[in-house]
C-alpha cells in the first residue's frame, strides 16, 4: 500500500512539472492535491530515514497504517508485546512528525 501511495504521489508531482496530466483550472483542488502528494513523498522519505535508525519502529508504522493491522496483530506478527507496539508507534509518529517538519522548513 505504501508503494501505491508513493507512486501516485510521484505521478502527481510529475504532472505538476508538465507530465501527461490534463490541466484543470480548479486552483483550490489543485493546491490540496499537490500538498497531499508532497506530504506522501515527505512521509516516504521520513520512513526510509526511520528504517535506517530503527527497523522495528518503521515496520510497526508500515503494518499499522499501510497494512491496516491492529495493535494486537502487529504485536503478534513482530513477536513483541502490545505495550511495545504502542510505545514504539508513539515514538515513531513523533519522530516522523519532527522529520517532516524539518523537511518542510528546509524548502
Amino acid at each position: 500500500m505504501r508503494r501505491v501511495l508513493v507512486d501516485h504521489a510521484r505521478r502527481v508531482q510529475a504532472a505538476k512539472r508538465g507530465g501527461r496530466a490534463v490541466k484543470v483550472h480548479l486552483e483550490v483542488i489543485g493546491e490540496v492535491a499537490e500538498r497531499k502528494a508532497t506530504d506522501v513523498l515527505e512521509l516516504d522519505d521520513a520512513l526510509m530515514a526511520l528504517e535506517k535508525i530503527d527497523q522495528r519502529k518503521n515496520k510497526i508504522i508500515e503494518l499499522r497504517y499501510f497494512g491496516g493491522l491492529t495493535i494486537e496483530e502487529t504485536a503478534s506478527f513482530l513477536e513483541v508485546s502490545t505495550a511495545t507496539v504502542i510505545a514504539d508507534a508513539r515514538l515513531a509518529r513523533a519522530w516522523l512528525f519532527n522529520q517532516m517538519k524539518r523537511s518542510e522548513r528546509a524548502e
